[in-house]
């Protein structure tokens, strides 16, 4: 597979595992919403559940699953729009998802081998690679040694360079 397949992969397999999250806990409220309070004799009656516990507990529940869907539905719209940021999406939400085995942790291992290996250099800024390392020594000139243009032989010739004074800051 070439790296844009493994990109678009990734990216459809982040939005179902998402997707799945999304599910879930859409399944999580409908059973609390119909079932806990048919069991419990009703829900914030004298003798059911009280109202407060019931709805931190849904509300709890709901955040855990939002906390691994979310990442990677954003991620999988990243990978599969090509956005800049997608990457570092793409690591975020396979480091959340490694944490639910088997299939996170499926996803996980798949997304790292992509985004650390083969599948890095898809990301790179255009900026970085199409110019020159900053750091990098300038490259020999083609001319040889003798052929200095005239300043720099009067210069070599003549008085020594005066190095330049330092600024006085304090005044």
């Amino acid at each position: 597979m070439t790296n844009e397949e493994h990109n678009r992969m990734l990216g459809i397999m982040h939005l179902a595992y998402g997707g799945l999250h999304g599910l879930i806990m859409l399944l999580i409220a409908v059973l609390f919403a119909v079932f806990v309070p048919v069991v419990s004799d009703g829900v914030g009656t004298r003798d059911g559940m009280p109202l407060t516990i019931y709805a931190i507990f849904l509300t709890l529940i709901s955040l855990a699953a939002l906390f691994y869907a979310v990442p990677s539905l954003v991620a999988g719209y990243a990978l599969l729009k090509r956005k800049p940021w997608a990457r570092l999406a793409g690591i975020i939400a396979s480091v959340l998802a490694g944490m639910n085995v088997p299939l996170g942790t499926a996803l996980c291992v798949y997304s790292l081998w992509f985004f650390f290996g083969q599948g890095a250099g898809l990301y790179e800024p255009a900026s970085l690679s199409s110019t020159k390392n900053p750091y990098a020594l300038p490259e020999a000139s083609s001319r040889p040694a003798s052929s200095f243009d005239r300043r720099s032989r009067e210069q070599a010739e003549g008085e020594p360079l005066r190095p330049s004074q330092m600024p006085n800051w304090r005044d």
